[in-house]
């Protein structure tokens, strides 16, 4: 008997996500996994895809042809009586605002829900990090529908129980993961961030960072990674503090794990954020992390032994020029960020992901 289980996006670009489902579709091309087909449903068009990085050959995507939400939906639907899946499982709020209408319109009372939410949402939610602002009675009521909610720290859960109303025995906490190489190449970049190019972010902050830097080391050398809507402003601010010999930006790019293999340092210093998938993969490659603090980060970095915590973006500065003045002490940081990647996020979190789906 085939099993078909739905993976929805409604917002659908390259990254932690991606890679997230990337390494559960991949898993699910093994022996004891063939008889479930894996459909990706994405509502629009991305100049990014799935196709190069998933071999699973039963794995169905599909793209709807309008990003129009009630064409998303019908489309869903449409779906949902060809295939007639077990599981949907949407990623984050909006995502699964979409799913449970489609399921209701669908008339399949059969159908299970396990939901992600990678982020915190009480900050997520919020301008200016969205501009579809969901109201807390709507999020409250369609966290009634999935059986299970699958968030990657304690924090996150935390916030859902808190600010809204959800159970929490129907929210189970498993990790992000890390299934890339274990290569280490000659780490020729100084510093690297890979995400989105978004207020979230902090990427003025960043570039905070980068200027005390350059007080000390100003041959330095930092590759920012990805796109978005901050990314004109991005390369203004970049020469505007004279960081254009310093500081390099590439597009996305589905091969970020090489770079991350020649990076020393990974830099982030967003306003919060889940557990991201790039840092684990650094960490994987002994790349050593330098964070400016946010709610939650201190559950899976451990300050001074698997990578740095940092107050103000001046700290964070003056902890970069030590570590790359400092080469013993960056590899005994990141080969203690290496060992407890493999320890605690690994392949096995994806099995016991799938044991919920």
């Amino acid at each position: 008997m085939f099993i078909h289980i739905f993976f929805i996006f409604s917002n659908f670009g390259l990254g932690g996500i991606q890679r997230k489902i990337t390494d559960i579709v991949n898993v699910l091309n093994q022996g004891k996994y063939l008889h479930i087909y894996p459909h990706i449903i994405i509502r629009s068009k991305s100049r990014y895809s799935f196709k190069k990085l998933i071999k699973n050959p039963n794995v169905f995507i599909h793209i709807s042809l309008s990003k129009n939400i009630v064409c998303f939906i019908a489309y869903m639907v449409y779906l949902i009586w060809k295939y007639k899946p077990r599981t949907m499982v949407p990623y984050l709020q909006h995502a699964l605002l979409y799913t449970v209408i489609a399921k209701i319109l669908s008339l399949n009372t059969k159908i299970r829900i396990v939901s992600n939410q990678d982020n915190i949402l009480s900050f997520e939610n919020r301008s200016p990090y969205t501009t579809k602002i969901l109201p807390q009675w709507l999020i409250t009521i369609i966290n009634y529908f999935p059986i299970k909610i699958i968030t990657p720290t304690k924090y996150i859960k935390s916030d859902l129980i808190k600010n809204y109303n959800i159970k929490s025995d129907k929210i189970v906490v498993i990790s992000n993961w890390t299934i890339g190489s274990t290569s280490v190449f000659k780490k020729t970049i100084d510093c690297i961030y890979c995400g989105r190019f978004s207020r979230q972010k902090r990427l003025d902050l960043l570039l905070q960072v980068f200027t005390e830097v350059k007080k000390t080391l100003p041959e330095f050398k930092a590759l920012l990674i990805g796109d978005g809507k901050e990314k004109n402003s991005l390369r203004t601010a970049i020469i505007k503090n004279a960081l254009q010999k310093n500081v390099h930006m590439l597009p996305p790019t589905h091969s970020i794990s090489t770079y991350l293999t020649q990076s020393k340092l990974f830099i982030l210093t967003s306003e919060f954020e889940g557990l991201p998938m790039s840092l684990l993969e650094a960490m994987a490659v002994k790349t050593v992390p330098v964070i400016l603090e946010y709610p939650g980060v201190y559950e899976y970095i451990h300050h001074k032994t698997t990578g740095y915590i940092e107050k103000t973006p001046y700290d964070m500065g003056k902890r970069v020029e030590y570590l790359l003045k400092n080469d013993k002490k960056r590899d005994m940081i990141g080969k203690h960020a290496y060992q407890d990647v493999f320890r605690k996020y690994n392949v096995h979190l994806i099995t016991k992901t799938l044991s919920y789906l």
